[in-house]
Protein backbone atom coordinates (compact mmCIF):
# COMPACT_ATOMS: atom_id res chain seq x y z
CA UNK A 1 0.00 0.00 0.00
CA UNK A 2 1.08 3.47 0.01
CA UNK A 3 -0.07 4.64 3.18
CA UNK A 4 2.66 3.49 5.64
CA UNK A 5 1.60 5.51 8.60
CA UNK A 6 -0.27 4.22 11.51
CA UNK A 7 -4.15 4.60 11.10
CA UNK A 8 -5.29 6.06 14.63
CA UNK A 9 -7.65 4.25 16.70
CA UNK A 10 -11.08 4.72 16.34
CA UNK A 11 -12.52 6.85 19.85
CA UNK A 12 -14.39 3.88 20.82
CA UNK A 13 -11.21 1.81 21.39
CA UNK A 14 -9.16 4.57 23.24
CA UNK A 15 -8.46 3.92 27.24
CA UNK A 16 -9.69 6.15 29.69
CA UNK A 17 -7.09 9.34 30.67
CA UNK A 18 -5.52 8.62 26.87
CA UNK A 19 -5.27 12.10 24.82
CA UNK A 20 -8.33 11.57 22.48
CA UNK A 21 -5.89 12.90 20.12
CA UNK A 22 -4.19 9.77 20.01
CA UNK A 23 -7.60 8.47 18.73
CA UNK A 24 -9.01 9.12 14.97
CA UNK A 25 -11.53 12.15 14.28
CA UNK A 26 -13.22 11.87 11.29
CA UNK A 27 -12.98 15.33 9.43
CA UNK A 28 -12.65 14.52 5.72
CA UNK A 29 -16.43 13.61 5.78
CA UNK A 30 -16.36 14.51 2.21
CA UNK A 31 -12.29 14.65 0.80
CA UNK A 32 -11.00 17.23 -1.98
CA UNK A 33 -11.68 16.91 -5.41
CA UNK A 34 -7.41 17.18 -5.89
CA UNK A 35 -5.67 14.97 -3.41
CA UNK A 36 -2.20 16.18 -3.46
CA UNK A 37 1.23 15.11 -3.14
CA UNK A 38 2.34 15.90 0.45
CA UNK A 39 5.83 15.90 2.20
CA UNK A 40 4.72 12.14 3.53
CA UNK A 41 4.50 10.98 -0.85
CA UNK A 42 6.33 7.80 -1.43
CA UNK A 43 6.66 4.51 -3.59
CA UNK A 44 4.31 1.32 -3.09
CA UNK A 45 6.64 -0.68 -4.12
CA UNK A 46 10.08 0.89 -3.12
CA UNK A 47 9.02 2.49 0.09
CA UNK A 48 12.58 4.22 0.59
CA UNK A 49 11.58 6.63 -2.37
CA UNK A 50 9.74 9.70 -1.46
CA UNK A 51 8.56 12.96 -3.04
CA UNK A 52 8.60 16.41 -2.36
CA UNK A 53 5.05 18.63 -3.44
CA UNK A 54 6.33 20.96 -6.18
CA UNK A 55 8.07 17.68 -7.90
CA UNK A 56 8.82 18.30 -11.95
CA UNK A 57 6.54 15.44 -13.56
CA UNK A 58 3.59 15.52 -11.51
CA UNK A 59 0.73 13.82 -13.18
CA UNK A 60 -3.15 13.64 -12.28
CA UNK A 61 -4.45 10.22 -12.34
CA UNK A 62 -7.93 9.75 -11.82
CA UNK A 63 -8.87 7.31 -8.56
CA UNK A 64 -11.40 5.81 -6.51
CA UNK A 65 -12.49 6.54 -2.50
CA UNK A 66 -14.42 3.59 -1.11
CA UNK A 67 -16.84 5.11 1.80
CA UNK A 68 -19.46 3.50 3.77
CA UNK A 69 -22.32 3.90 1.32
CA UNK A 70 -20.68 4.84 -2.02
CA UNK A 71 -17.77 5.60 -4.34
CA UNK A 72 -16.47 8.71 -5.15
CA UNK A 73 -14.36 9.88 -7.96
CA UNK A 74 -11.39 11.96 -7.74
CA UNK A 75 -8.24 13.20 -9.06
CA UNK A 76 -4.81 12.59 -7.12
CA UNK A 77 -1.55 13.79 -8.02
CA UNK A 78 1.32 11.34 -8.63
CA UNK A 79 4.49 10.75 -9.62
CA UNK A 80 6.60 8.27 -12.12
CA UNK A 81 9.02 6.20 -9.18
CA UNK A 82 12.27 6.43 -10.60
CA UNK A 83 13.33 3.38 -9.67
CA UNK A 84 11.07 1.61 -12.09
CA UNK A 85 12.47 0.17 -15.51
CA UNK A 86 11.75 3.19 -18.27
CA UNK A 87 9.43 0.79 -20.10
CA UNK A 88 7.47 -0.27 -16.41
CA UNK A 89 5.21 1.99 -14.58
CA UNK A 90 5.08 2.69 -11.27
CA UNK A 91 3.99 5.66 -8.93
CA UNK A 92 4.44 7.95 -5.68
CA UNK A 93 1.73 9.11 -4.03
CA UNK A 94 0.05 10.72 -1.24
CA UNK A 95 -0.51 8.83 2.20
CA UNK A 96 -3.47 10.44 2.86
CA UNK A 97 -4.08 9.63 5.99
CA UNK A 98 -4.44 13.52 7.49
CA UNK A 99 -7.46 13.11 5.36
CA UNK A 100 -9.00 10.13 6.61
CA UNK A 101 -8.27 7.91 3.49
CA UNK A 102 -6.28 5.14 3.33
CA UNK A 103 -4.30 4.44 -0.10
CA UNK A 104 -4.04 1.10 -1.19
CA UNK A 105 -2.62 1.82 -4.45
CA UNK A 106 -3.21 5.00 -5.96
CA UNK A 107 -6.33 4.08 -7.79
CA UNK A 108 -7.98 3.06 -4.86
CA UNK A 109 -8.32 4.58 -1.52
CA UNK A 110 -10.39 3.20 1.78
CA UNK A 111 -11.97 5.71 4.37
CA UNK A 112 -10.44 5.13 7.71
CA UNK A 113 -14.21 5.55 8.90
CA UNK A 114 -14.89 2.34 6.67
CA UNK A 115 -12.36 0.06 7.92
CA UNK A 116 -13.64 1.83 11.93
CA UNK A 117 -16.49 0.03 11.29
CA UNK A 118 -15.52 -3.44 9.96
CA UNK A 119 -13.20 -3.09 13.01
CA UNK A 120 -15.90 -2.23 14.82
CA UNK A 121 -18.04 -5.36 13.61
CA UNK A 122 -15.07 -7.64 14.05
CA UNK A 123 -14.92 -7.17 18.04
CA UNK A 124 -18.77 -7.39 18.38
CA UNK A 125 -18.93 -11.03 16.57
CA UNK A 126 -16.34 -12.55 14.97
CA UNK A 127 -17.15 -11.37 11.09
CA UNK A 128 -15.71 -13.22 7.87
CA UNK A 129 -14.46 -10.42 5.36
CA UNK A 130 -16.41 -12.42 3.00
CA UNK A 131 -19.75 -11.74 5.28
CA UNK A 132 -18.92 -8.33 5.87
CA UNK A 133 -18.05 -7.09 2.56
CA UNK A 134 -21.02 -8.42 0.82
CA UNK A 135 -23.22 -6.51 3.68
CA UNK A 136 -21.33 -3.31 2.17
CA UNK A 137 -22.18 -4.47 -0.90
CA UNK A 138 -25.86 -4.40 -0.68
CA UNK A 139 -25.29 -1.07 1.09
CA UNK A 140 -23.65 0.23 -2.01
CA UNK A 141 -26.42 -1.01 -3.90
CA UNK A 142 -29.38 0.41 -1.78
CA UNK A 143 -27.76 4.14 -1.90
CA UNK A 144 -26.96 3.93 -5.73
CA UNK A 145 -23.52 3.63 -5.69
CA UNK A 146 -21.82 4.56 -9.19
CA UNK A 147 -19.32 1.51 -8.73
CA UNK A 148 -19.52 -1.57 -6.35
CA UNK A 149 -17.08 -2.29 -3.22
CA UNK A 150 -13.99 -3.94 -3.60
CA UNK A 151 -13.65 -7.39 -3.97
CA UNK A 152 -13.18 -9.43 -0.70
CA UNK A 153 -9.81 -10.30 -1.70
CA UNK A 154 -9.19 -6.78 -2.00
CA UNK A 155 -10.59 -5.47 1.45
CA UNK A 156 -8.70 -8.72 2.73
CA UNK A 157 -5.00 -7.26 1.06
CA UNK A 158 -6.21 -3.90 2.46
Amino acid sequence: SVSYHTVPLPVWVALPGKDSRDSLAHTALCPPALLALEASSRCAWHPQITVMPGHQGIKPLECTIYTLTCTLDRVMQVVRCTSFPARGWCSCGPDLGTLGLFNYNNHSMLMHDLLDEYTSAYTLAETPFSMWTQGVVRRYMIHGSSRPFVSVEVFHNV
